[in-house]
């Protein structure tokens, strides 16, 4: 329905709130299907689920024109479905950010998205070369950015952001 009402000669920015809410949606349902497909409802590989997340969101803002490049590099890790959920929707969100915002269609976009383990935390970081943050702003009140700190409060993560040849945001939470 949300493809229909996309491609129903919409504003721009209605088009932009519909990709929005698909992106939302595609990551909660690609979390389920990972679950579905094994006989452990309860975990999922986190590796596996953002690889397979980021490839659909990346298709879904192909009409972009925008060449993006992934680069995805994660330590093996169950995560419980109580993080999956969230982190896939904060991935969803800097990917949504970085279409509309970082990067225009005459640059290669880079997306580098990392995991590690340390100790009895994970540290997710996602990386892009595009403008980073605008300076001028410094309270980044976007919905998007309001989205992304309730999640990270839902599951105790510290969410940090670093603008600086692009942006990273670097997620850690307790595992």
């Amino acid at each position: 329905m949300l493809s229909i009402q996309e491609n129903d000669r919409q504003l721009p920015e209605t088009i932009a709130v519909i990709r929005d809410i698909k992106a939302r949606v595609t990551a909660m349902s690609t979390v389920h299907n990972k679950l579905y497909d094994k006989s452990d409802f309860e975990h999922t590989e986190l590796g596996s689920y953002v690889d397979e997340l980021v490839e659909l969101l990346l298709n879904m803002h192909k009409s972009q024109q925008i060449a993006w490049v992934k680069k995805i590099n994660m330590e093996p890790h169950q995560a419980d479905l109580t993080y999956s959920i969230p982190l896939g929707l904060i991935i969803a969100e800097i990917i949504s950010n970085a279409v509309k915002y970082a990067f225009t269609p005459d640059k290669t976009a880079i997306l580098e998205i990392s995991g590690k383990k340390t100790e009895n935390r994970y540290v997710l970081v996602v990386k892009d070369n595009g403008d980073g943050l605008d300076k001028t702003n410094s309270t980044h009140t976007g919905l998007g950015f309001l989205l992304m700190d309730i999640l990270c409060k839902q599951i105790d993560a510290k969410l940090e952001r670093r603008s600086s040849g692009g942006l990273e945001t670097t997620i850690t939470f307790t595992i």
